[in-house]
């Protein structure tokens, strides 16, 4: 079995709430596609586990 995790960087997500460092100021100038969520991983290549949602990033996309 391999387990390979993924988007392992930032444990908030970018952009963090408040923070106003040039990282998460650039993905919201960027828009939805530059937002990094939660981690997942990838097991065997095949099967991807991921954490829903979190009500900050449901904000983004206005579900």
């Amino acid at each position: 079995m391999k387990l390979l995790y993924l988007g392992t960087a930032a444990a908030e997500g970018i952009p963090a709430l408040f923070c106003q460092c040039e990282c998460c100021k650039r993905a919201r100038a960027m828009g939805p596609s530059a937002y990094r969520t939660r981690a997942g991983a990838l097991l065997d290549g095949v099967i991807k586990l991921d954490f829903g949602p979190t009500p900050t990033s449901r904000s983004w996309t206005g579900a």
